[in-house]
């Protein structure tokens, strides 16, 4: 009895493991391994973790994991992370879905993962791999047009027929011209006896490598000099000048689309929340694909747009009016700071109060210090300083080395206030302007700032009860009535454009760079064109073409700079304070004459004599 007991547990154990060998779905296994070369082999680069995404747990679906996960981990090279569909929202954000192998048996369950899909769980410009684990199905155009319509375009729909033959299917948006949005699935490759018979560089094609002549949107600014600006020829046709355009239209040809401008006005600009007016308005209406305008890449345009790689980078500094020129008095005693001067001072007292106190000694002293028949000494003093003859010399040795010591610190002193004075007479002078932000605090300036670049100074306490806020600011006016002691936040390059335009500004560009800020293309969020557009970035960048196109527009400013160099005739703006101090001598002189005129007449009426003038 428990022999045929034991038989009959044996029979249906061998029976259970014929009927489970029999239920394995081989032609997984095909599928699987076409799936995993794809991802060793083409995606390897551009992925750190494949995202497994089962809609519905069905048995075709669990089968097709199964075989799938022991194949791909024979030769784990990458992370593999396993989630349902619906618990994708709960897991939190995925920007690290960049590759995702979802599986589904008819369009109904594909439409439950794309349900799913946000920008804050998956790269919309990743890889995807959608996998039909029953076989092909009537519908897969509208699988690819569903993922077109949020601009997804690298997508595989891959399944196996009943041959084991495994194929692969796409879409390429761009046909022609006139048909922008082709959805119609065409197969691309085939994965028989473990070979994809096309090879696998077709696998993911380069999609935005030719647009065939499609329209992009572009939003743009037509008075941004020396960046983008509309201009009127000699031939009375008005054209795009400038840096920028040279650059969307090197974008165009390299990835053959057509340009439609769709707003053409004024830059705008942005506030943090949210606030966008004009070029940057249009794209936030959705009017435009992408705006290009110099606009610089701050962290809170991140939350409304996306921004390409960065094709340069603008200094950024205070812009102030020149300081005037000096007066004609001070440019005499500019040549040497404030402390050389005091020491002159000092030196002179020091002199003139041993002068005096020799003076009230005997003339015994007087001669042994100051020398014999030197009747006036303190005018001997003005006779060293001014470098003219000295006839009476003292007779002593010590008296002579004084006298020696003293003409010889004159002569050195005279030699470099000569030097130096002649140097300022040849250059336009000006009072000193300031060389940092601290240095226009200190001196009271008013800082002005555009609407715009609020936020760059937002955290800053410095300027809180210095600033300006000016909504309808112009540059260009700006620069043309600044008043004395105001400055405002500006570009190098624009800087430069302004004094090229008008030649007889006088501004000055801060030497304390405030920011260094990169210039991007701003473009709608998820825009299918942005990997394509920094590709060719990196291109032009790398080549040297956008700085010689930023470059272009500085040459004027650089042959003014070497015309202001050569050297420039005295008149009388640079001489008018010797005259003014020959006057004022004259004066005094004239004074002092008047005066002792009056001593001397009043000294004889006080003595009975009677005065006579000659």
């Amino acid at each position: 009895m428990k022999s045929r007991v034991l038989l009959l547990l044996l029979s249906y154990s061998t029976a259970s493991q014929s009927s489970f060998i029999q239920i394995t779905p081989k032609k997984y296994l095909n599928l699987a391994e076409g799936i995993v070369k794809i991802l060793d082999e083409v995606l390897i680069d551009n992925m750190v973790t494949v995202n497994v995404v089962p809609v519905v747990n069905s048995y075709e679906s669990k089968d097709f994991r199964e075989i799938f996960l022991q194949r791909f981990m024979k030769d784990p090279k990458i992370r593999v992370r396993h989630q349902e569909a619906k618990f994708v929202n709960a897991m939190g954000t995925g920007s690290s879905r960049r590759t995702c192998v979802v599986d589904v048996r008819t369009y109904s369950e594909f439409k439950m993962f794309f349900a799913s899909i946000s920008s804050d769980k998956f790269v919309y410009q990743g890889y995807y791999l959608i996998v039909l684990t029953k076989g092909e199905i009537d519908r897969i155009q509208d699988i690819f047009a569903d993922l077109w319509k949020l601009e997804i375009y690298n997508v595989i729909v891959i399944f196996e027929d009943d041959y084991g033959h495994v194929a692969v299917l796409t879409f390429f948006p761009f046909r022609s011209s006139t048909d922008c949005s082709n959805t119609t699935p065409v197969l691309i490759n085939e994965f028989i006896n473990g070979t994809f018979i096309r090879g696998l560089s077709n696998i993911f094609l380069n999609k935005m490598e030719n647009l065939q002549h499609c329209e992009i949107r572009v939003s743009t600014s037509a008075r941004s000099t020396p960046y983008i600006f509309l201009k009127t020829g000699q031939d009375g046709i008005t054209r795009f000048y400038g840096r920028d355009y040279e650059l969307i239209l090197a974008l165009s040809q390299g990835m053959n689309f057509k340009i439609n401008f769709t707003y053409i006005g004024y830059h705008g600009y942005s506030l943090i929340n949210g606030t966008m007016t004009d070029a940057l308005g249009a794209l936030q209406n959705n009017d435009a694909d992408l705006a290009i305008a110099d606009f610089w890449l701050k962290p809170y345009r991140l939350k409304f747009f996306d921004a390409s790689s960065s094709y340069i980078s603008e200094q950024l500094a205070f812009v102030f009016p020149t300081p005037g020129e000096l007066i004609s008095l001070d440019r005499l005693h500019y040549p040497l700071e404030l402390p050389i001067w005091l020491l002159l001072i000092v030196y002179l007292l020091i002199g003139t109060v041993t002068i005096f106190l020799i003076n009230r000694q005997s003339r015994n002293v007087q001669h042994f210090v100051i020398g014999r028949k030197v009747r006036y000494p303190y005018f001997n003093i003005w006779i060293g300083i001014l470098g003219t003859t000295q006839h009476r010399l003292p007779g002593r040795n010590f008296s002579r080395f004084l006298l020696m010591n003293f003409l010889i610190f004159t002569l050195v002193m005279r030699a470099a206030y000569q030097g130096k004075m002649y140097y300022f007479l040849q250059s336009n002078m000006r009072y000193p302007e300031p060389q940092s932000i601290q240095d226009m605090i200190d001196n009271d300036y008013e800082f002005e700032f555009f609407q715009g670049h609020l936020d760059l100074v937002a955290d800053l306490n410095r300027f809180e009860n210095r600033r300006i806020t000016n909504e309808n600011f112009e540059y260009v006016k700006w620069f043309r009535n600044a008043k004395p002691k105001t400055t405002v936040i500006a570009s190098y390059s624009s800087y430069i454009d302004t004094l090229i335009l008008d030649t007889t500004l006088n501004l000055q560009f801060c030497r304390e760079v405030f920011l260094i800020m990169p210039s991007v293309i701003l473009t709608r969020k998820n825009f299918y064109l942005l990997q394509a557009i920094n590709d060719h970035i990196d291109s032009l960048t790398s080549s040297g073409l956008i700085k010689f196109w930023h470059d272009k527009q500085l040459y004027g400013y650089r042959k003014r700079n070497v015309s202001e160099k050569d050297p420039k005739v005295l008149n009388f703006e640079h001489l008018s304070g010797c005259f003014q101090l020959l006057g004022g001598g004259c004066l005094i002189s004239l004074v002092v004459f008047l005066m002792e005129f009056v001593l001397m007449k009043w000294k004889r009426r006080m003595n009975g004599g009677i005065f006579k003038m000659f």
